[in-house]
């Protein structure tokens, strides 16, 4: 929002099929002094259709809570809307060794779509939409080697 700190501009949430269940753009609060264009996707024209930020808070929220939530790196997301779920539902690829370098350091997302699912992501601006997708889609087609054969149904239930 300042030049020192990040506010949501756009939230997006899409459920297992990648069917999307919430994109908005997000007038944060606070005055914007960098939309960060070439990489957010977000505009100053984004903006004149944009939801209140507490609006898409709660929107948000009321979609996520109860649920599995997969993503990458979801600590920066959770901390723009100020909301912490209960860890159990967290498959943050991020913490996933499959999905870290020879470093344990975390690949990045466009590595993994890249890697996993053989598709180019992020070739200028990103959408949130597509990232959240993919994020998905690289956790489906290697579930089986991350966790136990119905751990997450059974978590779902």
């Amino acid at each position: 929002v300042d030049h020192t700190s990040n506010g949501l501009a756009r939230i997006s949430i899409v459920n297992y099929n990648g069917h999307v269940l919430m994109d908005s753009f997000v007038k944060p609060k606070g005055v914007i002094t960098n939309y960060r264009s070439w990489i957010s996707g977000v505009y100053p024209e984004s903006m004149k259709k944009a939801m209140p930020y507490d609006e898409a808070r709660e929107q948000a929220i009321e979609i996520l809570t109860g649920k599995i939530i997969v993503g990458h790196s979801l600590k920066h997301d959770f901390a723009v809307i100020n909301w912490e779920p209960l860890q159990h539902n967290v498959r943050d690829l991020i913490t996933y060794k499959k999905f870290q370098d020879e470093g344990n350091h975390p690949k990045s997302l466009k590595k993994l779509t890249l890697e996993f699912l053989e598709k180019q992501i992020q070739s200028g601006s990103h959408s949130s939409v597509v990232d959240a997708r993919a994020a998905a889609r690289t956790l489906q087609d290697r579930r089986a080697l991350l966790e136990p054969a119905g751990e997450i149904q059974a978590k779902q239930a």
